[in-house]
């Protein structure tokens, strides 16, 4: 177990990064919002481990590009 724990909030994706996740492609956004979780692509679809692993500015950690992030699913 603290293994995982090494490794909560620590994914950081650069502001512009696309990814696939379940075979839907997101884009890691900027947000002007600290309420950047109501934003998210991931709220409704209850994956508490992307929130888990990812320091996106919703968590209390910070980023170290000071940003707030949230993910946005995209068109190829």
């Amino acid at each position: 177990m603290d293994d995982i724990k090494e490794i909560e909030y620590s994914i950081e994706l650069p502001i512009g990064t696309r990814f696939y996740f379940m075979n839907r492609l997101y884009e890691v956004i900027e947000s002007n919002s600290r309420n950047c979780c109501q934003e998210c692509a991931f709220i409704d679809e209850s994956y508490d481990l992307i929130c888990q692993l990812m320091n996106c500015g919703g968590s209390y950690y910070e980023r170290i590009d000071r940003k707030l992030v949230t993910f946005k699913e995209v068109e190829e």
